[in-house]
């Protein structure tokens, strides 16, 4: 996954890590590759799935925006299934 680097850095600091974003900024590409780039993020105290995690795997701010994430399908209603009325009809023999 292909991440800017002010993304990563925005990341930290709303993590208060902001010593970690200050090491990041310096060692790390303006482009960050998390495959290329495990190393560099590693060395900075980043393990690269938690960032595809928490940048929400589409290169955005799904997980830095309190955990938002793509729409899902509405779970399913229980579907219950209707008694037959009780009506005052007369009754067929």
């Amino acid at each position: 996954m292909n991440s800017d680097k002010s993304q990563i850095l925005d990341l930290l600091r709303s993590q208060g890590d902001d010593s970690k974003a200050q090491q990041a900024d310096q060692e790390l590409p303006d482009q960050v590759d998390t495959d290329r780039d495990a190393g560099l993020l590693s060395k900075v105290g980043i393990d690269p799935m938690d960032l595809v995690k928490k940048l929400g795997g589409g290169g955005g701010l799904g997980g830095l925006l309190g955990g938002l994430r793509p729409p899902t399908a509405a779970p399913a209603r229980s579907r219950r299934r209707r008694r037959p009325s009780r009506s005052a009809s007369p009754s067929r023999s």
